[in-house]
């Protein structure tokens, strides 16, 4: 909490998110994670891993459109092996229109890792 009461910045959307969760246990280690806290593979230090940040954010904020756009999905299951969670960044996707048979990563990872919500999101719509 003294980390985040010292660091928040108003327009960084991480400041007291992961990044903060980072920087204090890293530095909580005394930088003993191995190849740093973005390293390739998670880092465990002191009973604590932190995974880097592709495992999240597989996507970069700045390539946002790419979740939204048709056909975007095609590889899905390559691009995404690694990833335990796709951010959408609602923020910046929120106006985007998502068509039913579109193949985007958003229409494919809700087919695949939420069948039933897709079903019914789309029973009635052909955008969702």
């Amino acid at each position: 909490m003294q980390y985040m009461n010292k660091s928040f910045k108003v327009g960084s959307w991480t400041s007291i998110g992961p990044e903060a969760i980072t920087k204090v246990v890293a530095g909580a280690c005394g930088g003993g994670f191995a190849g740093g806290v973005h390293a390739k593979a998670p880092t465990t230090c002191g009973g604590v891993t932190l995974y880097p940040p592709s495992y999240f954010f597989p996507v970069p904020y700045y390539s946002h459109a790419l979740l939204t756009k048709a056909g975007g999905g095609a590889d899905f299951e390559k691009r995404f092996q690694d990833a335990h969670v796709v951010h959408f960044f609602n923020k910046l996707t929120k106006g985007a229109v998502v068509r039913v048979g579109s193949g985007s990563v958003y229409e494919v990872a809700a087919k695949t890792h939420c069948p039933l919500t897709y079903r019914l999101a789309t029973m009635r719509s052909d955008t969702f």
